[in-house]
């Protein structure tokens, strides 16, 4: 018995040295790195009906004709650890006429985290609300979505702070701080500097979200929407807000109803609106 013990002890150990050791599992790269080029051609042509079409019969070449165009557009991103980045260069031909190149960060940010919040500096998307094209409680991106073409929006500089639970959520955000001392007339829209907060809960299959924003220009503003997933192929959204001020078009001083020679329209800081939408999606077999 003793032998046997013995030659059974020795089998098992050759066999447990005889395995290959298991590879170690490879570290993933603290870098990434993707990049797209995508040609466009854009043919565009006056319509031939309304006001502007009969003077244009009345008087040739009354405004430019316009012009079909030609263009390249090379989008990448890139990220290391905290920091990423998402560049855009361009290059359109109107077919005739010279070329136009255009080169930007649509992001250029550092990311990290602290005391259980999670935080971002830079120039950033940061795109609120419910809407597919319109959306009243994008406070902070005013993305221009009536674009033909789909692209990367290009991000505002902001400093964001947020916080995650299993359900909520809530972000801080103080958009365009370097315009916080410029001048009123240089803060329209997008421009402005802000400070913003949306508060966002997971109730089952609805979303909550609640908005509130205070501009150095527009004032205070408050917002509420939600999104329901009523089942498989039908869901529900909606959205509203209320603002203090808003930039309107208005008609200039001393223009009244008369004809002029230039347009008459000027963007100008106006009382106060309000904002909303109702919505539904609908996705069949």
């Amino acid at each position: 018995l003793p032998v046997a013990a013995l030659a059974l002890a020795g089998t098992a150990a050759f066999a447990q040295a005889s395995q290959p050791a298991p590879e170690p599992m490879p570290t993933p790269s603290p870098w990434t790195f993707d990049t797209e080029l995508r040609a466009l051609r854009t043919w565009r042509g006056g319509n031939t009906a309304g006001p502007l079409a009969e003077a244009l019969r009345l008087q040739p070449g009354l405004t430019a004709a316009p012009a079909s165009s030609s263009g390249l557009e090379l989008h990448s991103r890139a990220r290391w650890r905290g920091l990423s980045a998402d560049a855009l260069l361009a290059h359109e031909r109107t077919d005739g006429g010279p070329g136009e190149s255009t080169a930007r960060f649509n992001e250029l940010e550092g990311s990290g985290e602290a005391a259980g919040w999670g935080w971002n500096a830079g120039k950033k998307i940061v795109a609120w609300d419910v809407g597919q094209g319109f959306r009243p409680n994008d406070v902070v991106q005013q993305e221009q979505r009536r674009s033909l073409l789909a692209s990367t929006p290009e991000g505002r500089p902001l400093l964001q702070a947020e916080r995650f639970g299993a359900d909520d959520a809530l972000s801080l955000v103080w958009v365009n701080p370097h315009r916080l001392n410029a001048a009123l007339e240089q803060q329209r829209r997008a421009e402005e500097s802000a400070l913003a907060a949306r508060w966002y809960r997971r109730d089952g299959a609805l979303d909550w979200h609640g908005t509130a924003r205070v501009g150095r220009r527009t004032g205070a503003s408050l917002g509420v929407a939600f999104a329901w997933v009523a089942d498989d192929e039908v869901e529900l959204h909606a959205s509203a807000r209320r603002l203090q001020r808003h930039d309107g078009w208005a008609l200039a001083d001393g223009t009244g109803g008369a004809p002029v020679a230039a347009n008459p329209w000027q963007l100008g800081t106006q009382g106060a609106a309000s904002q909303w939408l109702l919505g539904a999606s609908w996705t069949g077999a």
